[in-house]
């Protein structure tokens, strides 16, 4: 099956925006210093602190009253879609890469690519990766590996 990608529907870029709006709280939640600026630290120091937390999990995922107050732990499907949503926001300042929707052998997903250096990132997959493994840091790995990664291959691509 040959790979296809598409720009997002205004409905998958409201979404995002959604789950960018819930990082903000999440990041809030779990790190006092955060100033509204995602960085791959800030997200690394959310998740190893979310992973550690032993408060009552939220009863239902996005509960649209969670704010950065709330005494409940939010569910991995909020970690996933949030944290995703803002490590994407992450690669595409750092590498001027888009948001895309891709469709390939293995399945469909929205993603990070970098067009001028062909090269694909899946935010949302790599966090719900990391849920499972409680690897915890993982956001710097992934990001230093994309600059490099889109820089060689822009190199490559003008020789």
């Amino acid at each position: 099956m040959d790979t296809t990608l598409r720009e997002l529907t205004q409905e998958e870029l409201d979404t995002i925006q959604l789950d960018t709006d819930l990082a903000y709280s999440i990041c809030k939640k779990y790190v006092l210093e955060f100033e509204g600026t995602f960085t791959s630290k800030i997200l690394s120091k959310t998740f190893i602190l979310w992973l550690e937390d032993k408060s009552e999990i939220i009863e239902k995922d996005y509960d649209s009253n969670f704010n950065s107050s709330n005494l409940k732990k939010p569910t991995a499907t909020m970690i996933k879609y949030a944290l995703g949503s803002a490590f994407g926001e992450v690669l595409n300042t750092i590498t001027g890469s888009d948001w895309m929707h891709v469709t390939d052998q293995y399945g469909k997903e929205i993603c990070i690519h970098h067009k001028s250096a062909n090269y694909t990132s899946f935010p949302y997959s790599s966090v719900e990766k990391r849920i499972k493994s409680r690897e915890a840091l993982f956001f710097e790995s992934i990001e230093n590996l994309m600059k490099e990664e889109c820089l060689r291959r822009s190199l490559k691509s003008k020789t």
